[in-house]
């Protein structure tokens, strides 16, 4: 199961060839991925909130939440990863495969000063969308 994920990291095109020429018993269990990769992430974040909890500025109160509450999010938190997983995974796979092509050749055709760029711009955006109020960058305050 491992050799399928660290493949993917290393060496994308190859796994995903090797993938595609598995029997389909073989790949019916690797629809099983994310059920188990998600466990990690919300076992972390049980963990966190109940035992070690968190601060807000420079405050000394820690908050922590109850073992019960914690039990009833991380179990949202796990099922919320697997849905959004296999959701991502169905968008992209409906999407024409003129589109995919497009943007791929777009982005290949680019010079490696746009693919930074772009690259950077995608993880601000994401970063941005997951704070809690718009940051501005680090950088730009004086």
């Amino acid at each position: 199961m491992i050799q399928h994920t660290f493949g993917l990291l290393v060496k994308p095109n190859a796994q995903w060839q090797t993938i595609s020429k598995l029997s389909e018993s073989s790949f019916k269990t690797l629809l099983l991925y994310p059920w188990f990769l998600a466990i990690l992430p919300a076992v972390s974040w049980y963990y966190g909130t109940t035992q070690v909890g968190w601060s807000v500025g420079n405050h000394g109160d820690i908050i922590k939440l109850t073992t019960d509450s914690a039990l009833q999010i991380c179990i949202l938190f796990y099922f919320t990863q697997v849905v959004c997983v296999y959701a991502i995974g169905y968008f992209i796979h409906w999407i024409p495969e003129r589109w995919k092509l497009w943007i791929v050749n777009r982005f290949i055709a680019s010079p490696l000063w746009a693919k930074i760029l772009i690259t950077i711009l995608t993880v601000f955006v994401i970063y941005q969308s997951w704070s809690a109020d718009l940051q501005p960058f680090i950088y730009f305050q004086f």
